[in-house]
Formats: structure tokens, sequence, C-alpha cells
């Protein structure tokens, strides 16, 4: 939940306060800041910046959310649900950078990290409906449109589902 900037300031706010704790013969108290700054380096390790990139990306601000991201070193290392949500950050950047590929790929190890809700998942098959779109892959994007119509429980997802479809369906064969 927050930054990495101010993780590093709580680790070291934390740390600061042990010699004082050791001083004044408060073991407990050295000990409780120690596990808190070790916390806060655990947290970012575990947790990364993700839910701050999501936050960025509800409100459209792109750059913000890809520097968030930039910010998680290992991915791999992150909680199975903080991944899912990091994948689908990145395909949504790809997304947005009409870059399809990539996206697809963004977006599938997000479903199989496993997101945390049915409207989650079907934003997700949505988003790789448009990535297969980009990828003039009309058949697989027709199958993702199915399977996020049958998730979908916002009225604006689903308002943005029927967009696309009648998209598809003014296509060309």
């Amino acid at each position: 939940m927050y930054s990495t900037r101010t993780r590093l300031v709580l680790a070291v706010a934390a740390l600061a306060f042990v010699p004082l704790y050791l001083s004044r013969g408060h073991l407990l108290g050295a000990l409780a800041c120690m596990a808190a700054a070790l916390l806060m380096f655990y947290g970012y390790r575990r947790y990364g910046t993700v839910w701050l990139a999501t936050r960025a990306l509800k409100s459209r601000d792109f750059e913000k959310a890809a520097a968030l991201l930039a910010q998680v070193r290992s991915p791999a290392t992150l909680s199975r649900q903080q991944r899912a949500y990091y994948e689908l950050s990145m395909g949504t950047l790809a997304l947005e950078g009409r870059n399809g590929t990539v996206a697809d790929g963004h977006f599938r190890a997000a479903l199989s990290c496993g997101l945390r809700t049915e409207n989650d998942r079907a934003v997700t098959e949505f988003s790789l409906a448009q990535a297969a779109v980009l990828r003039d892959d009309e058949s697989d994007a027709r199958s993702f449109l199915a399977s996020a119509r049958g998730r979908a429980r916002k009225p604006a997802l689903v308002a943005m589902i029927n967009e696309l479809q009648v998209l598809l369906d003014a296509e060309p064969a």
C-alpha cells in the first residue's frame, strides 16, 4: 500500500529508534522497531507497489502506474494475488501502448494467477478480446467477449462489451 520511498522512510525511522530503546534498557521496544523495519522490507518484497499502480490505472494516470510497476524488482516474489494484479496492470499498459501480443501474455498470466472477483476476471477477458482485436484475431476476440459477457456484473463493463461486440459484428468477415 505504501510507495517504495514511504516504506524506506518508515523502515529507517523504526531503525533509528533501536539505539534509543537499547540505551534506556527497553529490549522489547528495540525488537519491536526492528520487527517493524523488517515488515516494511518484507511487505515491499511480497506486495510491492501493485495496489498503488492499480489505483493510478483506475484514474487513467498511465505514467504514474508505469513508474510504480517499474519499482517492482522481482514480480516472481509477489504474492499470488498481487502477481495477478501486477500482470493485469502490465497488460493494461501494453494495451494502452497498442501492443496486443504483449498485452495478451500479461492478461493470460493474470487469469492464471487468480484474480479476486468475477468482475476482475471479466475485465481481464474483455481486455484479452481487445488485445485479440489488435492482433487481428477475430475468433479469439469473440471467444473472450462471450466469456466476459457471462461474468460481467457492472453495467459499465457490460456496455463496453456490447460496444466491442457491435464493432466486431460491423467488420466484414
